[in-house]
């Protein structure tokens, strides 16, 4: 007799509530590595910003001092941009952390079934080869009563 679980579309169920959680997680984990890199590019900016501005400032030409003033002005804004970003990560990071959480949840949750299942597999093998003894031994038991009925042989 063929095995089959009780629970399968259950188990089904949960296995597809883990892969949409597992497709949020890698989402919002995408996310983050975008703004993430996006901080990167705007520190760079600001970086080589400060390298120009230190350049001009040795320069004493026409229009240093403008441009000087433009960068600092430049990286003042930057910086306001760079707050709001890393506010913008923390943010995101709280969600692959929630998002990390509620796909862990539903694993454990598939998990639990697929447990049950194997369980229930293993049970039904022992029943089939209890029941396979049994019939052997019925069939062992005939043959010996049959010989038995016949008497010896002279």
């Amino acid at each position: 007799m063929k095995f089959k679980f009780s629970l399968e579309k259950v188990l089904k169920h949960r296995q597809i509530l883990e892969d949409l959680s597992q497709r949020d997680y890698q989402e919002a984990l995408s996310v983050l590595n975008q703004k993430q890199n996006e901080l990167s590019e705007m520190l760079l900016k600001v970086v080589e910003s400060r390298a120009r501005a230190e350049k001009l400032e040795v320069q004493s030409g026409p229009g240093a001092v403008e441009s000087v003033k433009q960068i600092h002005e430049f990286i003042k804004l930057q910086d306001i941009r760079i707050a709001r970003k890393q506010e913008q990560i923390v943010e995101a990071k709280n969600l692959v952390e929630a998002r990390q959480e509620i796909l862990r949840q539903k694993a454990m949750d598939k998990k639990i079934i697929e447990r049950l299942k194997e369980k229930k597999r293993l049970d039904h093998l022992d029943e089939e080869r209890r029941n396979e003894q049994k019939e052997t031994d019925e069939m062992v038991s005939m043959r010996f009563i049959k010989i038995e009925d016949q008497g010896p042989h002279e």
